[in-house]
């Protein structure tokens, strides 16, 4: 079945609770499945969407044909396909077979979890911008749909005096299970485990110094410097760990960022402007327009939420 691409639309978690296609903890948790005819999803419309969330979605059966802002992507059973707040996601091709399960949580609740010794969310998001999909093995596979549905078992517990740490636990094991697929892949990529790890630290210090200083004042220079190595060993470093250049990387961020004010909060878009590094709204307007195609004010009329 080949899908139309037409329209473009934020989902949120709150959507999906509205919905009721799955178990939810406010507009922060959801677990759902979902298959070919999922409208939550846009699946049989071909709209171009984004979660307001950080996403996991383990193929259960079928095959499709994705795109995620502009690159195309081919998933079947078993493949794992993670995704950020706010990057456009069309699917264009669907089997009538599909099937899949989601968790989508928020960054705001990610924070909140009382969890040691878990990478930091934004990084393994950040991964998934030059690295959306991961081949799972038909272990990793079962291990992540299981503790995926232990999240929504968890969540269904609305009567037991401890839910919201059942919840959170369920939330570790399933963080876990994800991070060892994600850095078993990446250890297929460095010669040595210490070679691995320093490498992944530096990723994440990097993306961290990023998010401190979210704006594009922050060139790449005062970052490696920062981080006490060189621009190239930085930029060999993030090209290896992202698929992306440090620059790259900052600019996608802050893109991000901007839609995400935009869409979501009730700031100027002076202010937004200035708080992303810009000189002014102008300069801010010309990079938002070459990223999106669209000026800032009618991406807020267009995709505000109100909220």
């Amino acid at each position: 079945m080949v899908l139309r691409n037409e329209t473009f639309k934020i989902i949120s978690i709150a959507d999906i609770e509205r919905s009721r296609r799955g178990s939810t903890v406010g507009d922060d948790l959801s677990v759902f499945n979902g298959g070919r005819g999922s409208d939550i999803t846009s699946l049989t419309s071909g709209s171009a969407f984004c979660f307001k969330a950080f996403s996991y979605m383990v193929v259960r059966a079928g095959k499709c044909r994705v795109m995620v802002d502009q690159v195309e992507y081919e998933i079947g059973r078993g493949d794992l396909f993670s995704q950020s707040p706010f990057h456009n996601v069309v699917f264009e091709t669907v089997s009538d077979d599909f099937r899949f399960t989601v968790l989508a949580i928020t960054k705001e609740m990610i924070d909140r979890l009382p969890l040691i010794n878990l990478h930091p969310r934004i990084a393994q998001g950040i991964h998934s911008l030059g690295s959306p999909i991961i081949h799972l093995n038909a272990t990793e596979a079962d291990l992540l749909t299981d503790s995926m549905a232990n999240v929504a078992r968890q969540v269904e517990r609305t009567s037991h005096r401890y839910r919201i740490e059942l919840v959170d636990n369920a939330l570790g094991r399933f963080f876990l299970e994800y991070d060892a697929a994600l850095l078993d892949r990446q250890d297929d990529n460095h010669p040595t485990p210490d070679i691995k790890r320093r490498q992944s630290e530096i990723k994440d210090k990097f993306i961290a110094l990023i998010e401190k200083n979210l704006s594009l004042s922050m060139s790449v220079a005062e970052c490696s410097a920062a981080l006490n190595i060189t621009p190239q060993y930085l930029n060999r470093v993030v090209r290896q760990q992202t698929g992306m250049s440090p620059s790259t990387l900052i600019s996608e961020m802050i893109y991000a960022e901007a839609r995400n004010l935009l869409a979501i909060g009730q700031m100027q878009i002076q202010d937004i402007a200035f708080r992303l590094g810009f000189a002014d709204q102008s300069a801010f307007g010309k990079f938002f327009r070459r990223c999106s195609g669209m000026s800032a004010s009618d991406f807020r009329k267009a995709y505000s939420t109100g909220r």
